[in-house]
Protein backbone atom coordinates (compact mmCIF):
# COMPACT_ATOMS: atom_id res chain seq x y z
CA UNK A 1 0.00 0.00 0.00
CA UNK A 2 0.94 3.14 -0.91
CA UNK A 3 2.60 5.91 1.92
CA UNK A 4 0.71 9.13 1.23
CA UNK A 5 2.50 12.68 2.84
CA UNK A 6 0.52 15.92 2.45
CA UNK A 7 2.44 16.74 -1.13
CA UNK A 8 1.25 13.21 -2.53
CA UNK A 9 -2.15 14.03 -0.61
CA UNK A 10 -2.41 17.08 -2.72
CA UNK A 11 -1.40 15.43 -6.27
CA UNK A 12 -4.07 12.40 -5.23
CA UNK A 13 -6.96 15.50 -5.65
CA UNK A 14 -5.70 16.84 -8.89
CA UNK A 15 -6.27 13.81 -10.25
CA UNK A 16 -9.94 14.24 -9.89
CA UNK A 17 -10.18 10.68 -8.06
CA UNK A 18 -13.25 9.91 -6.12
CA UNK A 19 -11.32 7.66 -3.69
CA UNK A 20 -7.95 6.20 -3.07
CA UNK A 21 -6.36 4.63 -0.26
CA UNK A 22 -3.05 4.74 1.78
CA UNK A 23 -0.96 5.30 4.89
CA UNK A 24 -0.66 8.53 5.73
CA UNK A 25 3.03 9.64 6.46
CA UNK A 26 2.71 12.90 8.10
CA UNK A 27 5.18 15.98 9.10
CA UNK A 28 6.47 14.22 11.76
CA UNK A 29 7.34 10.85 9.95
CA UNK A 30 5.02 9.81 11.73
CA UNK A 31 2.89 6.55 10.08
CA UNK A 32 -0.77 6.34 10.06
CA UNK A 33 -3.95 4.47 8.54
CA UNK A 34 -4.50 2.71 6.91
CA UNK A 35 -7.15 4.76 5.29
CA UNK A 36 -9.68 5.01 2.57
CA UNK A 37 -10.27 8.62 1.25
CA UNK A 38 -13.63 9.68 -0.37
CA UNK A 39 -14.08 13.18 -2.00
CA UNK A 40 -17.70 13.10 -2.73
CA UNK A 41 -19.46 16.10 -4.74
CA UNK A 42 -21.24 19.13 -2.91
CA UNK A 43 -21.64 21.67 -5.14
CA UNK A 44 -20.59 23.86 -8.29
CA UNK A 45 -20.65 27.33 -8.79
CA UNK A 46 -17.31 29.59 -9.38
CA UNK A 47 -15.49 27.17 -7.78
CA UNK A 48 -16.38 23.50 -7.52
CA UNK A 49 -16.83 22.09 -3.85
CA UNK A 50 -16.83 18.12 -2.89
CA UNK A 51 -16.44 17.24 0.80
CA UNK A 52 -13.94 15.28 1.68
CA UNK A 53 -13.80 12.03 4.32
CA UNK A 54 -12.24 9.39 5.57
CA UNK A 55 -12.30 5.84 7.07
CA UNK A 56 -10.16 3.08 8.28
CA UNK A 57 -9.70 0.60 5.62
CA UNK A 58 -9.64 -2.43 8.38
CA UNK A 59 -13.35 -0.91 9.80
CA UNK A 60 -15.09 -0.34 6.65
CA UNK A 61 -18.62 -0.69 7.79
CA UNK A 62 -18.13 2.46 10.12
CA UNK A 63 -19.63 6.14 9.18
CA UNK A 64 -17.32 8.43 7.23
CA UNK A 65 -14.93 10.83 9.29
CA UNK A 66 -15.90 14.32 7.83
CA UNK A 67 -12.13 16.15 6.66
CA UNK A 68 -12.75 18.92 5.15
CA UNK A 69 -14.08 20.65 1.88
CA UNK A 70 -11.57 20.23 -1.66
CA UNK A 71 -12.21 23.46 -4.03
CA UNK A 72 -11.39 22.86 -7.47
CA UNK A 73 -9.86 19.13 -7.37
CA UNK A 74 -6.98 21.22 -4.78
CA UNK A 75 -6.42 22.25 -1.68
CA UNK A 76 -8.25 21.33 1.30
CA UNK A 77 -10.61 24.12 3.30
CA UNK A 78 -11.79 24.42 7.00
CA UNK A 79 -10.14 21.27 7.37
CA UNK A 80 -10.46 19.40 10.74
CA UNK A 81 -8.67 18.46 13.61
CA UNK A 82 -8.42 15.11 12.32
CA UNK A 83 -6.82 15.91 9.05
CA UNK A 84 -4.85 18.20 11.04
CA UNK A 85 -3.61 15.67 13.35
CA UNK A 86 -3.57 12.74 10.57
CA UNK A 87 -0.75 15.31 8.46
CA UNK A 88 0.63 17.92 10.41
CA UNK A 89 0.80 16.11 14.03
CA UNK A 90 -1.66 18.82 15.72
CA UNK A 91 -5.09 19.60 16.24
CA UNK A 92 -5.83 22.96 14.95
CA UNK A 93 -8.28 24.42 12.99
CA UNK A 94 -7.84 25.86 9.30
CA UNK A 95 -7.32 29.69 10.51
CA UNK A 96 -5.79 30.78 6.74
CA UNK A 97 -9.35 30.47 5.52
CA UNK A 98 -11.10 31.74 8.70
CA UNK A 99 -8.88 34.79 8.36
CA UNK A 100 -9.65 35.25 4.83
CA UNK A 101 -13.33 34.86 5.45
CA UNK A 102 -13.29 37.98 8.50
CA UNK A 103 -11.30 40.14 5.82
CA UNK A 104 -13.84 39.44 2.99
CA UNK A 105 -16.90 40.28 5.80
CA UNK A 106 -14.58 42.93 7.44
CA UNK A 107 -14.54 44.32 4.31
CA UNK A 108 -18.37 44.30 3.42
CA UNK A 109 -19.00 46.23 7.22
CA UNK A 110 -16.38 48.80 6.41
CA UNK A 111 -18.86 49.89 3.42
CA UNK A 112 -22.03 49.42 5.14
CA UNK A 113 -20.33 51.17 8.25
CA UNK A 114 -18.53 54.19 7.01
CA UNK A 115 -18.64 56.08 9.83
CA UNK A 116 -17.29 55.08 13.29
CA UNK A 117 -19.38 55.03 16.54
CA UNK A 118 -18.06 53.64 19.87
CA UNK A 119 -19.99 52.93 22.79
CA UNK A 120 -19.30 51.23 26.30
CA UNK A 121 -18.43 47.56 24.46
CA UNK A 122 -16.42 49.20 21.86
CA UNK A 123 -13.76 50.86 24.36
CA UNK A 124 -13.64 48.02 26.64
CA UNK A 125 -12.15 45.97 23.48
CA UNK A 126 -10.56 48.14 21.44
CA UNK A 127 -8.32 49.38 23.97
CA UNK A 128 -7.82 45.53 24.95
CA UNK A 129 -6.63 44.76 21.24
CA UNK A 130 -4.41 47.77 21.04
CA UNK A 131 -2.57 47.36 24.67
CA UNK A 132 -2.15 43.56 23.02
CA UNK A 133 -0.66 44.82 19.93
CA UNK A 134 0.99 47.19 20.94
CA UNK A 135 2.18 46.59 24.64
CA UNK A 136 2.28 43.18 24.76
CA UNK A 137 2.99 41.79 21.43
CA UNK A 138 0.58 39.13 21.38
CA UNK A 139 -0.01 37.69 18.01
CA UNK A 140 -3.48 36.22 18.09
CA UNK A 141 -4.04 40.84 17.85
CA UNK A 142 -1.21 41.28 14.96
CA UNK A 143 -4.10 42.42 12.36
CA UNK A 144 -7.94 43.03 12.38
CA UNK A 145 -8.36 40.13 10.15
CA UNK A 146 -7.06 37.80 12.93
CA UNK A 147 -9.66 38.86 16.14
CA UNK A 148 -12.31 39.45 13.64
CA UNK A 149 -12.70 36.29 11.77
CA UNK A 150 -12.44 33.86 14.62
CA UNK A 151 -15.23 36.13 16.18
CA UNK A 152 -16.94 35.81 13.00
CA UNK A 153 -16.99 32.16 12.88
CA UNK A 154 -18.08 32.10 16.23
CA UNK A 155 -21.51 33.97 15.10
CA UNK A 156 -22.09 31.79 12.70
CA UNK A 157 -21.72 29.20 13.87
CA UNK A 158 -24.46 30.26 16.53
CA UNK A 159 -26.64 29.50 13.59
CA UNK A 160 -25.14 26.54 11.76
CA UNK A 161 -23.07 23.85 12.94
CA UNK A 162 -19.44 24.96 11.83
CA UNK A 163 -17.90 21.93 10.41
CA UNK A 164 -20.88 20.60 8.87
CA UNK A 165 -20.97 19.79 4.88
CA UNK A 166 -24.78 21.50 5.48
CA UNK A 167 -23.07 24.83 6.44
CA UNK A 168 -24.34 27.22 3.56
CA UNK A 169 -22.08 30.14 4.66
CA UNK A 170 -19.30 28.37 4.23
CA UNK A 171 -19.73 25.72 0.89
CA UNK A 172 -21.23 29.47 -0.42
CA UNK A 173 -18.26 30.71 0.54
CA UNK A 174 -15.54 28.48 -1.30
CA UNK A 175 -18.24 28.19 -4.32
CA UNK A 176 -19.12 31.67 -4.91
CA UNK A 177 -17.22 34.17 -3.20
CA UNK A 178 -18.01 37.26 -5.53
CA UNK A 179 -20.56 38.66 -3.54
CA UNK A 180 -20.56 36.35 -0.65
CA UNK A 181 -19.63 38.83 2.57
CA UNK A 182 -23.65 40.74 1.15
CA UNK A 183 -25.26 38.00 0.86
CA UNK A 184 -23.83 36.41 4.01
CA UNK A 185 -24.25 39.63 6.04
CA UNK A 186 -28.04 39.83 5.02
CA UNK A 187 -28.58 36.37 5.73
CA UNK A 188 -27.12 36.83 9.05
CA UNK A 189 -29.40 39.82 9.66
CA UNK A 190 -32.85 37.71 8.91
CA UNK A 191 -31.72 34.97 10.79
CA UNK A 192 -29.90 35.87 14.11
CA UNK A 193 -33.49 38.04 15.24
CA UNK A 194 -35.08 34.60 15.01
CA UNK A 195 -32.60 33.13 18.17
CA UNK A 196 -33.00 36.55 20.47
CA UNK A 197 -29.87 38.55 18.59
CA UNK A 198 -30.21 41.82 16.94
CA UNK A 199 -29.31 41.95 13.13
CA UNK A 200 -25.83 41.48 12.82
CA UNK A 201 -24.69 44.08 10.89
CA UNK A 202 -25.89 47.14 13.20
CA UNK A 203 -24.99 45.03 16.65
CA UNK A 204 -22.14 42.67 16.56
CA UNK A 205 -20.36 43.21 13.29
CA UNK A 206 -21.03 47.29 13.78
CA UNK A 207 -19.32 46.61 17.22
CA UNK A 208 -16.33 44.37 16.56
CA UNK A 209 -15.38 47.39 13.13
CA UNK A 210 -15.79 50.05 15.56
CA UNK A 211 -14.13 48.46 18.37
CA UNK A 212 -11.17 47.63 15.33
CA UNK A 213 -11.44 51.45 14.00
CA UNK A 214 -10.41 52.39 18.02
CA UNK A 215 -7.52 50.35 17.93
CA UNK A 216 -5.68 51.54 15.32
CA UNK A 217 -5.93 55.03 16.37
CA UNK A 218 -4.88 53.72 20.28
CA UNK A 219 -2.14 51.74 18.80
CA UNK A 220 -0.48 54.67 17.67
CA UNK A 221 -1.00 56.53 21.05
CA UNK A 222 1.22 54.15 22.82
CA UNK A 223 4.02 55.70 20.86
CA UNK A 224 3.47 59.27 21.36
CA UNK A 225 5.20 60.33 24.38
CA UNK A 226 3.31 62.31 26.91
CA UNK A 227 0.40 60.28 26.54
CA UNK A 228 -1.41 58.09 28.98
CA UNK A 229 -0.99 55.10 26.45
CA UNK A 230 2.61 55.36 26.59
CA UNK A 231 2.67 56.40 30.94
CA UNK A 232 1.31 52.62 31.29
CA UNK A 233 3.53 50.94 28.29
CA UNK A 234 6.44 51.93 30.19
CA UNK A 235 5.15 50.86 33.51
CA UNK A 236 4.47 47.67 31.98
CA UNK A 237 7.66 47.13 30.77
CA UNK A 238 9.08 47.81 34.12
CA UNK A 239 7.33 44.87 35.87
CA UNK A 240 7.00 42.51 33.18
CA UNK A 241 8.93 38.97 33.74
CA UNK A 242 8.54 39.41 37.38
CA UNK A 243 6.01 37.40 39.38
CA UNK A 244 5.29 39.81 42.51
CA UNK A 245 6.01 43.04 43.28
CA UNK A 246 5.79 45.70 46.03
CA UNK A 247 3.62 48.43 45.32
CA UNK A 248 4.58 51.47 47.76
CA UNK A 249 1.70 54.00 48.33
CA UNK A 250 1.70 57.55 49.61
CA UNK A 251 -0.72 60.09 50.38
CA UNK A 252 -0.14 62.94 51.96
CA UNK A 253 3.06 61.85 53.91
CA UNK A 254 1.88 58.31 54.61
CA UNK A 255 2.97 54.97 53.27
CA UNK A 256 1.80 51.71 53.37
CA UNK A 257 3.32 48.86 51.12
CA UNK A 258 1.40 45.72 49.37
CA UNK A 259 2.63 42.89 47.34
CA UNK A 260 0.69 42.69 44.40
CA UNK A 261 0.61 39.96 41.64
CA UNK A 262 2.13 41.05 38.15
CA UNK A 263 0.02 39.62 35.91
CA UNK A 264 -3.08 41.05 36.62
CA UNK A 265 -5.05 44.11 36.84
CA UNK A 266 -1.02 45.30 36.96
CA UNK A 267 -0.46 44.35 33.14
CA UNK A 268 -3.88 44.39 31.74
CA UNK A 269 -5.70 46.90 29.39
CA UNK A 270 -8.61 47.51 32.26
CA UNK A 271 -5.54 49.25 34.24
CA UNK A 272 -5.42 52.24 31.09
CA UNK A 273 -9.11 52.99 31.83
CA UNK A 274 -9.74 52.40 35.16
CA UNK A 275 -6.41 53.78 36.22
CA UNK A 276 -6.37 51.82 39.25
CA UNK A 277 -6.18 48.64 40.57
CA UNK A 278 -8.15 46.55 42.73
CA UNK A 279 -7.15 45.33 45.92
CA UNK A 280 -9.16 41.88 45.89
CA UNK A 281 -6.17 40.47 43.44
CA UNK A 282 -3.89 41.21 46.01
CA UNK A 283 -4.63 37.71 47.93
CA UNK A 284 -1.40 36.25 48.59
CA UNK A 285 -1.43 38.56 52.20
CA UNK A 286 -5.30 38.91 52.69
CA UNK A 287 -4.13 40.78 56.43
CA UNK A 288 -2.16 43.24 54.65
CA UNK A 289 -4.93 43.72 51.73
CA UNK A 290 -6.99 44.78 54.52
CA UNK A 291 -4.14 47.36 56.18
CA UNK A 292 -4.39 49.31 52.71
CA UNK A 293 -8.08 49.70 52.67
CA UNK A 294 -8.23 50.95 55.73
CA UNK A 295 -5.26 53.21 54.43
CA UNK A 296 -7.51 54.40 51.70
CA UNK A 297 -10.48 54.79 53.85
CA UNK A 298 -8.98 56.56 56.52
CA UNK A 299 -7.97 59.10 53.57
CA UNK A 300 -11.11 59.03 52.97
CA UNK A 301 -10.23 57.62 49.68
CA UNK A 302 -13.95 57.06 47.85
CA UNK A 303 -13.25 53.59 46.85
CA UNK A 304 -11.25 51.80 49.59
CA UNK A 305 -11.18 48.72 47.55
CA UNK A 306 -9.12 50.31 44.36
CA UNK A 307 -5.94 51.55 44.23
CA UNK A 308 -5.46 54.92 42.23
CA UNK A 309 -2.01 54.92 40.14
CA UNK A 310 -1.50 58.42 41.15
CA UNK A 311 -1.06 57.13 44.40
CA UNK A 312 1.80 54.54 43.54
CA UNK A 313 5.08 56.21 44.69
CA UNK A 314 7.21 53.44 43.08
CA UNK A 315 7.20 49.94 42.40
CA UNK A 316 10.02 47.54 44.13
CA UNK A 317 10.77 43.84 43.67
CA UNK A 318 8.91 41.80 46.02
CA UNK A 319 12.03 41.68 48.07
CA UNK A 320 11.72 45.28 48.21
CA UNK A 321 15.54 46.08 47.25
CA UNK A 322 14.95 47.48 43.77
CA UNK A 323 13.02 50.11 42.14
CA UNK A 324 11.61 48.76 39.44
CA UNK A 325 9.21 51.96 38.07
CA UNK A 326 9.26 55.46 39.96
CA UNK A 327 5.85 56.93 38.99
CA UNK A 328 6.25 60.22 36.74
CA UNK A 329 2.76 61.42 37.52
CA UNK A 330 2.84 60.46 40.91
CA UNK A 331 0.43 63.03 43.14
CA UNK A 332 0.17 61.74 46.82
CA UNK A 333 -1.56 64.48 47.84
CA UNK A 334 -5.44 64.54 48.41
CA UNK A 335 -5.77 68.06 49.35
Amino acid sequence: MNNITIKDFKNLLKTGASKFEGIVVSEGKISKGPYTFFITPLTKGEHKVDVLSCQYKSTPGTQKTYLGFVVDSSDVHFYSKVFSNMFFDKGCDDTDAIRAMGKSLYDELVKMNPVAKEDVSCRYQGNKIAFCRAVKGNPDYDNPYEVYGLIVCFIFRSIQPWYSKYNKFLVDYLANPTGWAERSIHEADKQLPSIGINPFSSSMGANILNSERLAQKLVASYSVPGTKEEYYKNLYRSVSGHDYVQLLIEIDGDTISLEYPVESDLTSHTLVIEEALRTLVAKKRPSKKQKVENFFAKHNIEFATRIPVKYIREIYTSDMKNVLWKNPKFEGLTK
